[in-house]
């Protein structure tokens, strides 16, 4: 999966404490109130997903019969636009 947008610092303290976890502490010392502390908000415009369906030997059983066939074993892919919040109907590609 791909994502991209924009993204940026937030210093909401609530909201550090709500997500506080002791397992970062090793990082920041002070615990939630350590001041290199910050939130990271990103707002996703676009998403890109590629999915190959099959594991293991399933896969390369369909690699296979693609050899075979002379074709190419194109995973599913498309293409989502994300605005505000909500999701647009999935592109495929």
């Amino acid at each position: 999966m791909s994502l991209s947008g924009y993204a940026r610092l937030d210093y909401d303290p609530e909201r550090i404490f709500a997500l506080w976890d002791a397992r970062v502490e090793t990082w920041f010392t002070e615990g939630p109130l350590d001041p290199r502390l910050a939130l990271l908000r990103v707002a996703i415009d676009h998403a890109e997903y590629w999915d190959e369906r099959g594991r293991g030997g399933i896969r390369l059983l369909a690699l296979a019969h693609a050899a075979l066939r002379g074709e190419s074993p194109a995973p599913e892919h498309g293409r989502l636009k994300l605005r505000t919040g909500t999701r647009a109907e999935a592109q495929p590609a």
